[in-house]
């Protein structure tokens, strides 16, 4: 195995601490249980819903970032799948402040910074996972065989099917 990217060691250090910040996070906000259920009810969103998507989360940044470390092939496949749903959460969000630009214009920065900063957002991590295509990046992973359009259609398919899965727990369990 070649000696890791200097980016994808980088990347997989902040994976690694970025899953274990989101438990740190994940524990306090599960001390406050009954608050924060109570306030989501509310607003009809399941806490079930949330607590699967951030386990979901943080085992996908912790898996991507040790498997980045070591090199290995799913390493490769969650941390670009780890991109393209990053990708589509921003584009989400994009859409959405765009929807909602005229309650945003009450916030104190207004539409304008959070629709830039979700355009920023998908940009950086487009650019990411463009990285992890290059020629030496799937060397690194052992992937160099993968066809790239298949990959990507794979990735897509996988975020597809998790957003599903995701919209299906709040539709069955919802507040």
């Amino acid at each position: 195995m070649n000696d890791r990217p200097l980016g994808v060691s980088i990347l997989a250090v902040l994976h690694i601490l970025g899953g274990l910040g989101s438990i740190v996070v994940g524990l306090f906000l599960l001390s406050r249980y009954s608050q924060i259920s109570s306030n989501l009810n509310s607003v009809g969103i399941s806490m079930l819903a949330i607590a699967f998507g951030v386990v979901f989360l943080i085992g996908l940044m912790l898996a991507s970032g040790i498997g980045m470390s070591l090199g290995t092939r799913w390493g490769w496949w969650c941390t670009t799948f780890a991109y393209i749903y990053d990708i589509a959460s921003n584009i989400n969000v994009l859409v959405t402040n765009m929807v909602l630009g005229d309650e945003l214009t009450r916030s104190a920065r207004g539409p304008e910074f959070y629709i830039l900063r979700s355009i920023v957002r998908t940009a950086l991590a487009l650019a990411i996972l463009l990285y992890f295509f290059k020629p030496h990046i799937q060397e690194y992973f052992g992937v160099e065989d993968i066809h790239k359009g298949k990959a990507i259609g794979l990735l897509i398919g996988a975020t597809v099917l998790v957003v599903a899965v995701v919209n299906g727990t709040q539709l069955v369990f919802g507040g």
